[in-house]
């Protein structure tokens, strides 16, 4: 059980870095618009981002509840820790 904890830690720490890094560009974008290279360096770590976030979803469940499938029978969504509730 601790691999799995261990596991999903990284993935959602790996997720916090490069979405601190988008919006780290996001700031440096929005005073400087033709920047062509923080520009292509946004779209690069949006595409690692979208990656990153479909890995963990797959694996542990959706990090918020709009990306959840729909459900029929339950909601789903509270029967695993939230994305926040893992230590």
């Amino acid at each position: 059980m601790r691999t799995y904890n261990d596991h999903r830690q990284k993935m959602l720490l790996d997720i916090q870095k490069v979405d601190f890094m988008l919006v780290d560009l996001n700031l440096f974008l929005d005073t400087h618009p033709n920047c062509a290279e923080a520009i292509a360096e946004h779209n690069k770590l949006a595409e690692i981002s979208c990656k990153l976030r479909d890995a963990y979803e797959k694996q542990h469940g959706p990090l918020m509840a709009k990306t959840w499938d729909q459900s029929e029978c339950n909601w789903a969504w509270v029967e695993n820790p939230w994305p926040w509730d893992v230590q």
